[in-house]
C-alpha cells in the first residue's frame, strides 16, 4: 500500500495491490473512501520503506505506524483495494476519434518538419522521397476520416489508416 494525502495542494493518491487512483478534490476523496479524519493536512504511508507520516491542522506531526490515521488505512486496505478496483470503470475517459486523430497527426508532425528543415539546409534527408510522400498521404487520410466517420464516437470504433513510418 502507498498513500499520499496533501490537503494543502489537493492531491490524494492511494495504491493498493495492482490498483491506484488519484483524486484532485478533497470532497471526492473523502466521500469515495469515507476517510473519517477531518484534521489531516498531510499523510504519507509507504510500509515497504517504513514511512508513516501524519501532519494535522494543529501542526502536530507523527511519524509512527500506530497513529490513528495510519492505523485506519492499514485496517482498511482490503476495502480500499476493492474501491480502487471499481473506480477506473466509473471514471475511465472515452478517447474520441477527434482526440485520437489529433494524437496521430501530432505524432508525425515532427517527421515532416525535420524533412522540411533538412531539405532547406540542403543536407541528406532522413526520410526518402517515397517515405515522405507516404507519410503525407497518411496524414491526409487522417484528415479525410471526417468523410467516413463521426469523430465524436469512441476511437476504437474507427478503422484507422496504417502509419507507414512505424
Amino acid at each position: 500500500m502507498i498513500v499520499t494525502l496533501d490537503f494543502y495542494n489537493l492531491n490524494f493518491y492511494i495504491k493498493c495491490g495492482n490498483y491506484s487512483y488519484t483524486w484532485n478534490s478533497a470532497q471526492d476523496f473523502v466521500s469515495t473512501v469515507q476517510y473519517p479524519f477531518t484534521d489531516t493536512k498531510l499523510l504519507s504511508i509507504e510500509p515497504h520503506r517504513d514511512i508513516y507520516h501524519v501532519q494535522r491542522a494543529d501542526n502536530t506531526f507523527e511519524a509512527v505506524i500506530d497513529s490513528a490515521e495510519v492505523a485506519w488505512f492499514l485496517n482498511q486496505e482490503t476495502d480500499l483495494e476493492y474501491i480502487l478496483q471499481m473506480l477506473p470503470a466509473q471514471d475511465n475517459p472515452v478517447i474520441t476519434g477527434l482526440v485520437q486523430r489529433a494524437q496521430y497527426l501530432y505524432d508525425t508532425d515532427w517527421l515532416v518538419q525535420r524533412h522540411q528543415e533538412q531539405t532547406l539546409r540542403g543536407v541528406t534527408t532522413t526520410l526518402s522521397q517515397q517515405q515522405i510522400i507516404d507519410l503525407l498521404n497518411y496524414k491526409q487520410e487522417l484528415r479525410d476520416l471526417t468523410q467516413h466517420y463521426d469523430l465524436t464516437q469512441p476511437a476504437e470504433n474507427i478503422s484507422w489508416p496504417y502509419n507507414p513510418i512505424r
